[in-house]
């Protein structure tokens, strides 16, 4: 995870002298990111299995293979 922070930014004089508009932008860029989903977290998968068991479920209520329960 990167994280950038802004800072104030006085006057083009200190944002050149100092770096400061450059640094940040190129730190971000050096290294590749890739975003986190939900997919990739442990719950994520869990998830993803209810939602696997729950088209089985359906699947199966559609052939006829188990009725409704009322």
């Amino acid at each position: 995870m990167i994280l950038a922070a802004n800072e104030p930014f006085d006057s083009k004089a200190t944002a050149i002298r100092e770096e400061k508009d450059i640094k940040y932008d190129i730190m971000i860029n050096e290294k590749e990111t890739e975003r986190k989903r939900v997919a990739d977290t442990d719950i994520g998968k869990e998830i993803q299995e209810e939602i696997d068991d729950l088209k089985l479920l359906l699947s199966a209520y559609k052939e006829g293979k188990i009725k409704e329960n009322i």
